[in-house]
């Protein structure tokens, strides 16, 4: 796109930010939205609006432009996330929240793949790529607009009214009185530091410290993702068995231990036996964070109440694109003062935090001291 506009390449930053500033705007209001419209009404606009956004998207000529469409498509991505996780941590069971979010994964992977067959045409070709995804989620669109009284209607296996939602309203200053939920909305900022910080800086990593070309260690990336899209579709059938905390305590553990393996120095990647145990360690770091954020989400209501739970997911929401944004940076400025092998210590840092907030909050629920 920046060589066909002829924007800088820095650009897409600026695009990344609007998006941003939108998902996290979206998801402090989210829970008054929802508390006036309902969960159905706001996702049948939300997708309405990412649709229009990503179609406005094709005729962008400039990057004022660019960043104009991304602002409301990150604020109909973000109403999406806040009222969807809401809806399934009160009315599905664990085994739905991570496949909710495992097939988040598959579609995170799918709009890569749409937009590089057309540009295999060509980089002009670039905007045939926003309107195919556009005219999916237009499709999504009309389904759910037919689909809209099945909300109202309710989940007959949890036996719950969604629309109840409506009939009071928690806001995100209430969530910030509710005690526990400043540690849980931190632990949220340290999963993402761990998870992002992993996707992005892996493949720096690998050229740094073991040797690798920029190509082979770009690939290397897809085993954590595929171990936490994998990850996460075995662990809703863990989570039936599994309570919450039990589920996040395996998670940790898989996370320490695949962080001790990459932290081995004298791994040799460029023989088989180093590619497949190093390899193996980057996909089970990722199945290890694949329960633990639909986890917490579905806890969610369960440590706060239903009455709370929108107005917390909506501030655990902002704190997760929060840390998104900034985690990768600050670790990109501290790698390249010092050196790379800060990657797994960082990690452990992050994962460390994690554990010590988790465990407060449950400590509180259990003292029934929230």
């Amino acid at each position: 796109m920046h060589l066909v506009l002829n924007i800088p390449l820095w650009a897409a930053s600026c695009v990344s930010l609007a998006i941003s500033c939108g998902t996290f705007a979206s998801s402090l209001l989210s829970a008054r939205l929802i508390s006036v419209f309902g969960t159905g009404k706001i996702t049948v606009l939300s997708v309405g609006l990412v649709a229009v956004s990503l179609f406005l998207f094709s005729f962008s000529g400039n990057l004022y432009f660019l960043c104009l469409c991304a602002l409301p498509l990150g604020m109909g991505a973000g109403a999406i996330d806040a009222g969807l996780n809401n809806y399934v941590a009160i009315n599905y069971n664990a085994l739905h929240m991570n496949w909710l979010h495992c097939f988040w994964g598959a579609g995170a992977s799918l709009g890569p793949i749409i937009m590089s067959r057309f540009l295999s045409g060509g980089n002009e070709k670039w905007f045939m790529g926003y309107r195919a995804v556009a005219a999916i989620q237009i499709c999504l669109f009309f389904i759910l607009v037919v689909s809209l009284p099945l909300w109202r209607s309710g989940n007959a296996g949890a036996g719950k009214h969604p629309e109840s939602e409506k009939k009071s309203f928690f806001g995100v200053r209430d969530a910030l009185k509710t005690r526990g939920v400043k540690s849980l909305c931190s632990c949220f900022i340290c999963y993402c530091g761990l998870e992002v910080t992993a996707g992005i800086w892996t493949s720096s990593f690998l050229v740094h410290e073991h040797g690798l070309t920029s190509q082979s260690a770009a690939r290397w990336t897809t085993l954590f993702y595929g171990g936490v899209a994998i990850g996460r579709f075995f662990s809703g059938f863990l989570a039936v068995r599994l309570k919450g905390l039990k589920l996040l305590r395996l998670g940790f553990l898989i996370i320490a231990i695949s962080i001790a393996f990459i932290s081995v120095p004298f791994i040799n990647i460029h023989t088989s036996p180093g590619a497949l145990f190093l390899g193996f360690s980057f996909f089970m770091l990722g199945a290890g964070c694949a329960p633990v954020f639909p986890t917490l989400m579905h806890e969610t209501p369960r440590l706060f109440g239903v009455k709370k739970s929108q107005g917390v997911i909506g501030l655990e929401l902002s704190a997760s694109y929060l840390s998104a944004s900034i985690s990768p940076a600050i670790f990109g400025v501290l790698a390249q003062t010092t050196s790379f092998k800060l990657f797994t210590v960082v990690l452990g840092a992050f994962l460390a935090a994690k554990i010590v907030l988790v465990e407060k909050v449950y400590a509180l629920k259990k003292n029934a001291l929230i």
